[in-house]
């Protein structure tokens, strides 16, 4: 269902009963959710960001391992970043 909905960039079910069955199948609501349409930028009372999305599809393509391998590479791009612009800073 979710695939025939790719341009949604907001949506809600907040109580809506479909949620739970969705958590008791896969797991996790929001994860699937966010792995299956992610065009989105709002769920339920929460925005979604980058790198939520990321851990997201990580987890739907390879389960609690692969997300835990996205945190890993997203923690490295980050560092790279700080110690890129460091490098920069110090060139001024």
């Amino acid at each position: 269902v979710f695939e025939a909905l790719p341009k949604i960039r907001v949506l809600y079910l907040h109580g809506n009963p479909a949620t739970q069955r969705i958590a008791d199948v896969w797991g996790s609501y929001r994860k699937m959710v966010l792995a299956r349409l992610q065009g989105l930028t709002f769920l339920d009372e929460r925005p979604v960001h980058k790198n939520e999305m990321r851990f997201s599809v990580a987890w739907l393509e390879g389960g609690m391992a692969a997300e835990s391998q996205e945190r890993v590479r997203i923690m490295e791009e980050r560092e790279e970043e700080e110690r890129s612009n460091h490098v920069h800073l110090m060139e001024l």
